[in-house]
């Protein structure tokens, strides 16, 4: 087996248990508040976004003191231990305030580790002459995508059997294995702005094309996070339709993005990374078109191939297009992608909260498609980068 293949490999098990880790916590928080800790709904709100915000700072963070030197491999198994950590306190305490102090003070410092990741992938790319970066990156991205297929539906059956902690004595083990995984990963030396000469690049809120692109990315992902979380609640309170429909109609979509996601980055290499993301922003347009439509279960599963496409390609080549108009600040650039992702968790709770209280769940899929509307005018006013036209 060669040395690339191998290290491909790594790569990709690093991302695919970087997304055990937290695919076997996250979707459990809710319950664990609610359930094990006792918190109210208020206190449970509170406590993911101040989670989610302390989350962000440290990663921005650490994002900028990657990018002048600072190993991107001891950021990775550092933050692993900030998550054993963690789940430690969460595995021995019940107390809210000591929960949510070492969801602060302790879980915000694995915060940096999924973006120092696919910076370590994409450095190893660049410093190596690998040429289908895009098909390595979006293997990556598929692998972390996996893991959300294996992990939740795990989580609740340990939690069903054995409890909390036990969970996330489990997470625990997929942490140190991806400690162990990073060890071994190659790191590139990423030279900082005073070793080259060169002058520091210009901010990134200061481009205007950034600045669209997040802007796009915000109202996309606020419209998926929208589609995943009213699904369930329209299908069963508004179409009478059985709750494992909801699991059935997502599960689908989740297979089809994990081949959708590599096909994405061939694409991508191929005819220009907007390009790609216009045809993948427009599907989630017909997505939501179609749930304003069909109401049929056969129909509702056929458009969760208009899903698939939508995450797939924003979720691999949105990464993609960010690194390539940051290449000298990969570890801001991923950052960054992650930090927009959580903001737009933060605020569709919002939305679909005050949408549903007081219109329906049929009107959520009515924002869900403007903000669509919204983030495609942003992506085609964005000037692509002079590599992406010459592919396109």
């Amino acid at each position: 087996m060669s040395q690339l293949l191998i290290y491909r490999v790594q790569f990709i098990s690093a991302a695919l248990f970087n997304g055990l880790s937290i695919s076997l916590v996250m979707p459990l928080m809710g319950l664990f508040l609610i359930d094990e800790v006792g918190a109210s709904p208020l206190q449970m709100g509170i406590f993911l976004a101040i989670q989610a915000m302390a989350g962000v700072f440290v990663a921005t963070r650490v994002a900028k003191w990657s990018d002048k030197g600072l190993s991107r491999k001891k950021i990775i198994i550092v933050g692993q231990q900030f998550l054993t950590a963690t789940l430690v306190v969460f595995a021995l305490s019940n107390n809210y305030w000591v929960v949510l102090a070492a969801a602060v003070l302790l879980f915000s410092g694995n915060a940096p580790a999924m973006s120092q990741i696919y910076s370590l992938g994409r450095e190893y790319c660049d410093q190596n002459g690998i040429k289908d970066t895009e098909v390595f990156i979006s293997s990556m991205r598929a692998g972390f995508a996996v893991s959300f297929v294996i992990g939740p539906p795990v989580a609740f059956m340990v939690k069903a059997g054995y409890g909390f902690s036990m969970t996330f004595m489990i997470a625990i083990v997929m942490s140190q294995l991806l400690a162990l995984m990073t060890w071994r990963l190659p790191e590139q030396s990423h030279q900082t702005e005073s070793d080259t000469g060169h002058i520091a690049p210009m901010a990134w809120y200061r481009n205007v094309s950034i600045v669209l692109l997040l802007g796009s990315f915000l109202f996309a992902f606020m419209a998926n996070t929208l589609f995943v979380t009213a699904i369930p609640l329209y299908l069963t309170k508004e179409l009478m339709i059985a709750d494992q429909w909801a699991g059935y109609l997502l599960g689908l979509a989740a297979l089809l993005e994990i081949p959708l996601m590599i096909l994405a980055g061939m694409w991508g290499a191929r005819l220009g990374y907007r390009r790609v993301l216009l045809v993948g922003m427009t599907s989630g347009l017909l997505l939501f078109l179609g749930m304003l439509t069909f109401t049929q279960t056969p129909a509702l599963m056929g458009l969760q191939f208009f899903n698939a496409l939508f995450v797939a390609t924003t979720q691999t080549l949105g990464m993609l297009l960010m690194q390539k108009l940051m290449r000298d600040q990969l570890g801001l650039a991923n950052t960054l992608f992650n930090n927009v992702f959580i903001c737009a968790m933060l605020l569709s709770n919002v939305f679909i909260g005050v949408i549903a209280q007081w219109f329906s769940y049929y009107h959520v899929f009515v924002a869900g498609g403007a903000m669509m509307g919204l983030a495609i005018v942003a992506l085609w006013l964005m000037r692509a980068p002079e590599s992406d036209q010459v592919a396109a």
